[in-house]
C-alpha cells in the first residue's frame, strides 16, 4: 500500500503530519508513505530521522516563505487552492511510474486533492488537525462569567474574514473525501464527534494525539534542528538537563501569527519579574530578545532563548512544570498542562505585572494557590484521558486500527 500525504507547509501543520505519518509506519512494513512538502520545507527537515517506510518529495515553492506568509495571510491561502495542484499533478504522474499511490491522506485547507484523487480514482482522506468543540461552556476561568466557545471571537473575525470563502471551499471539498482523520482523541470530544458521525456519509476516525510514543524512543532525534544543524544540537537540551524537575516554563507561541515587539517585551518583563525559569522559543531574529535578557539574575543559568526545538522532547523533558502556548490545538494536546495566550497579530497588550502575577501561579507546584492546583488537577485527568486512548486497545488505537484496514486496506 502507497500512502501519499500533502500538507499546507505550515510548521503545526507539518508537525501533525510527520507524527500521523511516523505512527502509520509504526503500524507495519506494508505502509509505504510518500510526505510531499514544499523545497524550503525540505531544507527544514531533510535532516531528520526517519523510518525507512517514509520517503519526502517536493514541489517547488509556489507559495509564500514560512518566514513570511504570515504578514499576508489571504495571499498564502489563495496561492495553496489557485498555485498547488499543477506541481501536485506533475509529481503524481511522477509517483505512477515508480510506486502508484493508493490512498492520498491531505490537510482539508488542502481541497483540491480531493477532485485530483477523484480524476485518477484514489481515494481522498481529510486530516483536521484542530479542535472540534465549538458550544463548550468555558466556566472555570476565575472572574469571567460562563462562555460558551461559540460566542468568543474567532479567527475569521476582522482580516480573518478575508479568507471565509476559501475555508467554505474547503469545507465543501470535505463532503467528497472517503473519511475525515482527526488528531483528537475521541473522549475529548464525543459529542461533536459522535454529531458528526452522524451527518456526515462517510467515516471519522479520531486518531490523536498524534505522537508517535516518542518518550520511549527520544534517543533517534539526536535533538537536531530542522536545518540539520549537528554542531550545537544539544544546547537547549544540556540546559533543560541543569534544571530543577517541574521548574522550567515552556513557552512558544506558535509559528505562524507573532506577537508585536512590544508584546513581547513585556512578556520579557513579566518573565524576569517572576523569577521562573524558562525557555524562550522565538521565530527569526533573536538577538533583541537575547539583549533583553543579558543580566546576571535571569540571563544565562535561569533563561534561555532559541529560534526553534523539538516541541514534543522538550515537553517530554523532566525539567517542563508548564507550557504557555498560543492556544494551538494539536500544541495543547501534547502539552496537557498549559497557559494560554490567544496570538491573532493584533491582540490587545497584555502588561507585564499581569504577566508575572500569572506565570507565578502557574507555576507555584508546591504553594497554596487553589487555581493553580485546580488547573493540575484537570490536566492530571486529562493527561490519563490521553494516555488511555493511546494506549493498545485505546480509542485512538482502535481507530487508527480500524482506518488501516477499512482506508488503507491493510490487515
Amino acid at each position: 500500500m502507497s500512502c501519499c500525504g500533502y500538507s499546507i507547509s505550515r510548521k503545526r501543520a507539518y508537525q501533525s503530519y510527520d507524527e500521523l505519518m511516523q505512527t502509520l509506519s509504526l503500524k507495519g512494513e506494508n505502509i509505504k508513505i510518500t510526505f510531499v512538502v514544499t523545497e524550503e520545507w525540505f531544507g527544514f527537515i531533510e535532516s531528520k530521522p526517519r523510518p525507512p517506510q517514509i520517503q519526502l518529495r517536493t514541489i517547488p515553492n509556489l507559495i509564500p516563505s514560512e518566514l513570511v506568509r504570515a504578514l499576508d495571510f489571504a495571499g498564502f491561502v489563495d496561492s495553496v487552492f489557485t498555485k498547488m495542484e499543477a506541481p501536485i499533478e506533475q509529481l503524481m504522474d511522477e509517483l505512477e511510474l515508480e510506486s502508484p499511490v493508493t490512498v492520498i491522506i491531505a490537510d482539508t485547507y488542502v481541497p483540491f486533492t480531493v477532485s485530483v484523487g477523484s480524476r485518477r480514482n484514489i481515494p481522498v482522506v481529510s486530516l483536521w488537525t484542530m479542535s472540534q468543540r465549538g458550544h463548550e461552556v468555558i466556566d472555570y476561568i476565575p472572574g469571567v462569567a460562563p462562555t460558551r466557545l461559540s460566542d468568543m471571537p474567532g479567527y475569521f473575525e476582522g482580516t480573518g474574514r478575508k479568507v471565509l470563502g476559501r475555508v467554505l471551499e474547503a469545507f465543501d471539498m470535505v463532503r467528497k473525501a472517503q473519511c475525515v482523520l482527526l488528531t483528537s482523541f475521541h473522549e475529548i470530544e464525543v459529542q461533536v464527534v459522535e454529531t458528526l458521525m452522524s451527518r456526515l456519509p462517510f467515516p471519522i476516525y479520531s486518531v490523536g494525539p498524534s505522537i508517535p510514543h516518542l518518550p520511549a524512543n527520544l534517543d533517534q532525534y539526536n535533538g537536531q534542528t530542522p536545518n540539520g544543524n549537528s554542531d550545537k544540537k544539544d544546547y537547549y537540551l544540556k540546559w533543560l538537563d541543569e534544571q530543577p524537575r517541574n521548574s522550567v516554563l515552556y513557552v512558544s507561541l506558535g509559528s505562524f501569527l507573532s506577537v508585536s515587539k512590544d508584546q513581547m517585551e513585556e512578556i520579557l518583563a513579566g518573565l524576569h519579574d517572576s523569577k521562573v525559569r524558562y525557555l524562550l522559543i522565538s521565530r527569526g531574529d533573536t538577538s533583541f530578545l537575547e539583549g533583553s535578557l543579558a543580566d546576571d539574575e535571569m540571563g544565562g543559568c535561569k533563561s534561555f532563548v532559541v529560534s526553534w526545538c523539538d516541541q514534543l522532547r522538550v515537553l517530554c523533558h523532566s525539567s517542563i512544570g508548564g507550557f504557555w502556548t498560543h492556544c494551538g490545538w494539536n500544541s495543547t494536546l501534547e502539552g496537557v498542562y498549559s497557559v494560554g495566550m490567544k496570538v491573532t497579530g493584533a491582540e490587545k497588550l497584555i502588561k507585564r505585572d499581569e504577566i508575572s502575577n500569572i506565570i507565578k501561579k502557574f507555576m507555584d507546584l508546591d504553594g497554596d494557590h487553589d487555581e493553580s492546583k485546580k488547573m493540575r488537577r484537570r490536566s492530571d485527568k486529562l493527561k490519563e484521558r490521553c494516555e488511555k486512548a493511546l494506549a493498545k486497545g485505546g480509542s485512538s488505537d482502535i481507530n487508527l486500527n480500524a482506518f488501516i484496514k477499512n482506508i488503507l486496506k491493510v490487515a
